[in-house]
């Protein structure tokens, strides 16, 4: 649904306060569940007005640019039928992987493309400073997954999660 999309990106809410998951305790936010579902999709049906569509658009190309995505209100019913009954080969499903991790398994120099890019430094981050960065994290930002190294406690590191506008260190 185009038009509530941006706004299941931006909820942290663990998917059990909603019934949802693998059990009452599950604590993973809708936010990472929505945008983990979008790239591991082969096939998008955006269901919505052409305006809520058209903007969701670019962020869909972005965290999954293999998607097959069409707009259910430009279609025909055969198109549509079509669409929904695409057979799926052993092709195309190993082929589901988020653009993420094929940038990480990638041997050589990863390319920084206006999209995505992959950071990393061998000095730890200042805790504070980066306390303040998830706080004010540029909008731009819509799916980060790594390892984090602050600078206090030095001989830990911590997992980090973006999805949305949704950010956790762990």
């Amino acid at each position: 649904d185009a038009a509530s999309l941006v706004d299941l990106m931006n909820t942290s809410d663990p998917i059990s306060a909603r019934g949802w998951g693998k059990s009452h305790r599950d604590s993973r936010s809708i936010a990472d569940i929505a945008v983990g579902q979008i790239e591991s999709a082969m096939q998008l049906l955006l269901v919505g007005g052409p305006s809520s569509c058209e903007s969701i658009g670019r962020l869909l190309k972005v965290l999954n640019p293999r998607a097959v995505s069409l707009e259910l209100a430009q279609l025909s019913d055969p198109q549509l039928r079509a669409f929904l009954t695409r057979p799926r080969g052993a092709s195309q499903s190993a082929r589901i992987v988020p653009p993420w991790a094929s940038l990480l398994q990638s041997e050589s120099e990863a390319p920084c493309a206006a999209d995505q890019f992959i950071y990393h430094r061998s000095r730890p981050f200042d805790p504070e400073r980066f306390a303040d960065w998830i706080e004010d994290c540029p909008r731009e930002v819509v799916r980060g997954k790594g390892k984090a190294w602050l600078s206090d406690p030095a001989d830990q590191s911590f997992g980090y999660s973006c999805a949305g506008s949704v950010h956790r260190l762990f």
